[in-house]
């Protein structure tokens, strides 16, 4: 996914596609969706002790957004009983209808409980792209963050980090 840039001409818009500029210690974004300034804190010190540019993939998302994020996790053969701490609420997604509006239904009910599913949902949990670093800079990354106190869980297609509330 390209990041885009929008550009106002008159009535109009138009969308330029480019991709991120990456410097060391830097912080770009592939998505719209931000979230607690605390977290965007947290991304720069990870970015500039680290020493590795990172791109943020996914942030906050919606119940609608984690339950695609999910059903997508599930078509690549991955196990979210691997991925996800909470079991009654895997469980129960696994129990229901495997389309969206089920699942989103289900992960809202979990999050309005006080027990959400992801920390996506209440915005401690990013996404960091991985095809653009290397190993070395992966295991930097998830060293860096569990110093900081973060919980880093490399998975099939990016590093996913949970961030402590402050």
């Amino acid at each position: 996914m390209k990041a885009t840039t929008v550009a106002a001409i008159g009535a109009g818009a138009l969308l330029l596609l480019r991709k991120p500029k990456i410097r060391k210690g830097s912080v770009s974004f592939a998505t719209p969706n931000r979230g607690p300034a605390v977290v965007m804190r947290y991304l720069v010190r990870l970015s500039q002790r680290a020493r590795v540019p990172i791109v943020i993939t996914s942030w906050t998302r919606t119940p609608q957004a984690q339950a695609a994020a999910m059903l997508a996790k599930l078509e690549r053969g991955e196990n979210l009983y691997d991925l996800y701490r909470n079991d009654a609420a895997i469980r129960a997604l696994m129990n229901a209808d495997r389309n969206l509006a089920s699942w989103a239904s289900i992960i809202d009910a979990w999050t309005q409980s006080g027990r959400p599913l992801s920390r996506h949902l209440d915005g401690y949990g990013t996404d960091i792209r991985t095809r653009n670093l290397r190993p070395d800079q992966i295991a930097r990354l998830m060293t860096t963050a569990r110093a900081m106190g973060a919980n880093p869980v490399l998975e099939s297609d990016h590093l996913h980090i949970g961030w402590p509330r402050p």
